[in-house]
């Protein structure tokens, strides 16, 4: 999750987010949260419930920057 198109298993790494350095991450079953140094919060993976913070927006396998 985080790199691609398609579904990852195992761990990888998030490429998108350009060098930030994460200061906290919250994984859940299918999605992830981190909050990185400079304030920014990212999010990536299933949005059935609304878990991505961007309202019921569908899977997304890239970062979305909340607000």
């Amino acid at each position: 999750m985080g790199s691609t198109d398609t579904l990852v298993w195992p761990p990888c790494p998030v490429r998108n987010l350009h060098g930030e350095c994460a200061t906290s991450v919250a994984l859940g079953i299918n999605h992830g949260v981190v909050a990185t140094a400079t304030g920014d919060v990212y999010s990536w993976g299933n949005n059935n419930a609304g878990q991505l913070g961007v309202g019921l927006a569908p899977v997304s396998y890239t970062h979305l920057t909340l607000p």
